[in-house]
């Protein structure tokens, strides 16, 4: 096995279970999705899982066509251990404890410093225009799924 692949593979294989289980998982939902197309809260995940099961092809593809030549105009080939490598297990950390404080400190908070942790893990210069551009992105994507979806985001303990 070609080590310097390794992760891009996994990253693909990743993503097609991932596709795959949030078809099966939304499927169980019981909202019919056979007949003519309705727009019903089945239909999303459904959509979702189509879309992650395609580019985890399309990664597949383009790792064949590619014959193996990882990142190299970027200078990010390392394989397992490398820059790559621990760059993309640090972001993924960074979600999970994204995740897990969300409910607690609030998207409005939360998401904010999330950006500006995930500047930080790709070592890119943290600007006060790139945080002020993100506090914006945040109140007008809380503001989109508040008034227009009656999808209520999590708000934390300092909003209730």
């Amino acid at each position: 096995m070609n080590w310097k692949v390794f992760p891009e593979r996994l990253v693909s294989l990743a993503f097609l279970v991932l596709g795959i289980l949030v078809i099966k998982f939304s499927l169980e939902f019981g909202y019919p999705l056979s007949g003519p197309i309705e727009f019903n809260p089945g239909i999303y995940p459904v959509l979702l899982g189509i879309l992650l099961i395609v580019l985890a092809c399309i990664s597949v593809l383009l790792g064949i066509w590619r014959k193996g030549e990882v990142l190299k105009a970027t200078g990010q080939a390392g394989g397992i251990g490398g820059k790559f490598t621990l760059t993309a297990v640090m972001i993924v950390i960074s979600a999970i404890v994204y995740t897990l404080f969300l409910p607690f400190v609030g998207y409005i908070i939360a998401t904010p410093l999330w950006m500006v942790s995930i500047l930080l893990i790709i070592r890119e210069k943290v600007k006060a225009r790139l945080v002020i551009l993100f506090c914006g992105l945040v109140v007008l994507t809380y503001l989109a799924f508040w008034k227009f979806l009656p999808v209520r985001l999590p708000v934390g303990v300092f909003f209730e």
